[in-house]
């Protein structure tokens, strides 16, 4: 049979060896006829899946940060400092994702919906890089014809899955862990792409340009995540089987890119790292600590070894493996231990089991059988090798670790599906008009296979929006992880959190004392516990609450900041200042601090003090809608109105919409004599709120410091009237009547006043004086707001 090759359009690879270079001069004759595709074709299938991941995960892109997201984003001063590109920021690791950050920032500040929308950017090109990779991977295979012949359907089904499957959402959803994560899976995928291209590639130029882009990618890949350190063995596994396809004749000669790509690789990381840390990591002297609140040893103070962690790691690589079959349990903490010996339960049978799959896969590379399961289990198997070994780590099991790594595992489900599809293709019948767009092309010889395989792959889509609720609210992701991980203190601190954000502080106290139970040395519920007290007027007892944080934990800013804020209560100022002294000294960006040392001097009547403490709290990590809030409330109390109106216009332009901020704005603007303004807002304020007595009787003194009196008298007229009116109204009806040249009117009024039965002294006085004084004299009187 004459061999064909696969054309598409555009140059994307084409039939012509002189216009593409592709090599296809060793190719045996194929036993089947390669299917020729057109671009569109090829670029159905991705752009499909890439709507339909859209379309289910758009519900989330709304969601709130969780859980590390808060302390990498939102607490992360170094985020609003971004100014432009710069070389210097080249050379520390993890630059690429701080710069994403930095981008996101500037789009919205900390709106999260910019943050997940980059996120599930990332998601979707690793997806398209992916499906490129399998299908040019498959498409020209020589040795097995089932690979080759459905290459197409294989790559679609690997992407389906990995775009579409609950365990993704672990890091998608994860927005910190996305932009680590997921762009070392972009670019380590697209550098497996561009190894494929240059593999394929005859053209001297060609390969230059090529290897130019895989030097751009490796450089971006390992500014990411540490994880990439892995690329070059993936890349190796990748040509052995399915480029070279075990030949050592085609394998060695590209010998050269793949000593290019870990040079590459291995060079950045020894700049990143040092040389000290490898050393370290292979004499297995690295240790770790435990994170509070995560105990994985059998006490808080033991140091995590090396083989400690690796025997533990057995039962965590066969979770990893078990969660894409079978998701429906995931969560985004577990309670898991480290085993306490090899010989344990928890360590012994999964290593046997992992022994099993290891001797299974040697066995089958070396017969050279199921290349495709060999390779999907080495590449897995790779990546996930770093940190379920003799890399210790506080954190035991995460499921977002199992990214890169799925690739090879959903692989073989691919084929496994692919093969089941086919079955199925011959037992069932579909109408072959059913797409009739799709008649007269090659795809639609594949019609039938993509139904089958859509109606099988849908439910994914379905578990992933139920699974994502879960990111919904703090509450909800948190109470997910006390169900499934009751055992972590972690969890019920921060459940006890979010409680305590819905006003549920019962449920808090409940959350934090439990967390307490499992780990009496954990610093964070016993803060939190005094938070909570406080709501209840228990003083003294969250004191002594935050006296044990300290003493736990002596450099916590947090806890120091709240001590201090209940010795204002007490009255204590000097123990207070040295408090908020030490909480700045830890964290001098901490704007809370800043904020609560401000009050103190305020209530100590040291004005400019206090002030310059609320303007560093808003050049701190307190520069949101609610700082300037509280700058501005802070200028009004020391008559800084022009200071106090630039504060509440800048948290109303960060996204505050609390009616309090603009009534305070129209006040300033009223105490600065900028009345156009002012009046403004107290009409939008009294059109929204008609009842609020306040917005009315404001509105109405701006009238009448215009010397509207008209509108003024019918303004007061309408607040006298009102709930909890201002008694002030009546006095200011007589003061309009008076302007409007109704003295007579205005005497009448202010007698029936006096007369008022159960009136208050100082109210019928003041009425007394206003008709003395209206008797005696015709001068203004001052004009004043509420």
């Amino acid at each position: 049979m004459q061999k064909s090759t696969i054309t598409i359009k555009k140059e994307f690879f084409m039939s012509n060896k002189k216009r593409t270079g592709f090599d296809n001069s060793n190719a045996p004759k194929s036993t089947v006829m390669e299917k020729k595709y057109k671009l569109w074709e090829l670029l159905l299938p991705p752009s499909i899946l890439s709507i339909l991941t859209t379309i289910f995960y758009w519900p989330s892109l709304k969601y709130p940060f969780q859980f590390d997201d808060i302390a990498h984003i939102t607490k992360n001063f170094s985020i609003r400092q971004y100014t432009s590109w710069s070389i210097a920021s080249l050379f520390h690791p993890r630059w690429f994702a701080d710069w994403l950050n930095k981008i996101n920032y500037k789009m919205g500040e900390f709106n999260p919906f910019p943050f997940r929308c980059t996120n599930l950017m990332i998601h979707i090109l690793s997806g398209i890089a992916l499906f490129t990779v399998i299908y040019l991977l498959l498409s020209r295979l020589k040795k097995n014809e089932f690979l080759q012949k459905n290459s197409l359907i294989i790559a679609s089904i690997t992407t389906a899955l990995f775009l579409l499957h609950p365990v993704q959402t672990q890091l998608v959803s994860y927005v910190i862990q996305a932009r680590l994560e997921g762009l070392a899976t972009l670019f380590v995928l697209l550098s497996m792409l561009t190894i494929i291209l240059i593999a394929r590639s005859t053209n001297t130029g060609a390969k230059i340009l090529l290897s130019i882009l895989l030097i751009f990618f490796s450089l971006i890949s390992c500014s990411t995540k540490e994880i990439v350190i892995i690329a070059p063995f993936l890349a190796l596994t990748l040509d052995w089987f399915l480029i070279a396809e075990q030949s050592w004749e085609d394998f060695k000669t590209r010998i050269w890119l793949h000593v290019l790509f870990s040079v590459l690789v291995f060079g950045s990381y020894l700049y990143y790292q040092n040389v000290q840390w490898f050393v370290q990591i292979f004499s297995l002297k690295l240790t770790a600590s435990n994170n509070r609140g995560n105990i994985l040893t059998q006490s808080a103070t033991q140091m995590i070894t090396p083989m400690h962690y690796l025997i533990s790691e057995f039962k965590v690589i066969l979770h990893y493996l078990f969660i894409f079959i079978w998701p429906f349990g995931i969560s985004v903490e577990y309670d898991w231990k480290l085993a306490s010996g090899f010989f344990a339960m928890d360590s012994f049978f999964p290593f046997l089991a992992l022994a099993a799959i290891g001797f299974t896969v040697i066995k089958l590379a070396l017969k050279k059988q199921f290349e495709y399961l060999t390779f999907g289990l080495i590449w897995f198997f790779i990546t996930i090798a770093p940190r379920s070994s003799i890399i210790p780590s506080a954190e035991l099991i995460c499921d977002y670790k199992t990214y890169l790594a799925s690739v090879g595992w959903l692989l073989i489900f691919a084929v496994v599906i692919t093969k089941g599809i086919n079955y199925l293709y011959e037992k069932i019948s579909i109408n072959p008009n059913f797409a009739t767009i799709l008649a007269k092309t090659t795809l639609s010889k594949e019609q039938n296979k993509i139904i089958l395989a859509f109606l099988i792959l849908l439910p994914l889509g379905i578990f992933t929006i139920s699974r994502n609720k879960v990111w919904s609210s703090s509450e909800a992701f948190w109470e997910d992880i006390t169900i499934k991980a009751p055992l972590k203190a972690r969890g019920w601190n921060n459940l006890g959190v979010a409680k305590g954000e819905g006003g549920k502080w019962d449920a808090a106290i409940v959350c934090y004392k439990e967390a307490i139970r499992l780990d009496g040395m954990y610093a964070d519920p016993w803060s939190n516990l005094a938070v909570a007290y406080s709501t209840k007027n228990e003083v003294d007892l969250a004191i002594d609450a935050l006296k044990t944080a300290i003493r736990i934990f002596p450099n916590y800013p947090e806890a120091y900041n709240n001590l201090g804020s209940f010795l204002i209560m007490k009255k204590d100022y000097a123990l207070a200042e040295r408090c908020f002294f030490t909480a700045l000294q830890l964290r001098p960006y901490y704007g809370k601090a800043h904020m609560n040392l401000g009050r103190l001097y305020l209530e100590k009547g040291e004005g400019e003090k206090a002030y310059q403490c609320f303007l560093s709290s808003v050049k701190g990590d307190l520069d949101n809608a609610l700082g300037y809030q509280i700058l501005g409330e802070a200028c009004i109390k020391m008559q800084k109105y022009k200071e106090g109106a630039v504060a509440f216009e800048t948290a109303i332009s960060k996204g505050s919409s609390n009616p309090q901020t603009y009534f305070n704005l129209a006040n300033c603007y009223f105490m600065v004599n900028d009345l156009d303004k002012a009046e403004n807002i107290y009409e939008k304020l009294t059109q929204a709120e008609p009842q609020n007595s306040q917005y009315i009787y404001n509105l109405a003194e701006t009238k009448l410091k215009r010397e509207n009196y008209v509108a003024a008298l019918d303004a007061f007229n309408k607040a006298k009237n009102l709930p909890n009116a201002i008694a002030n109204s009546h006095l200011r009806i007589a003061l309009c009547l008076e302007k409007l040249g109704r003295t007579d009117e205005a005497k009448n009024y202010l007698k029936q006043l006096t007369n008022i039965a159960g009136a208050p002294d100082w109210f019928k006085l003041a009425a007394n004086n206003e008709l003395n004084r209206i008797g005696n004299s015709k001068n203004n009187s001052n004009v004043r707001i509420a």
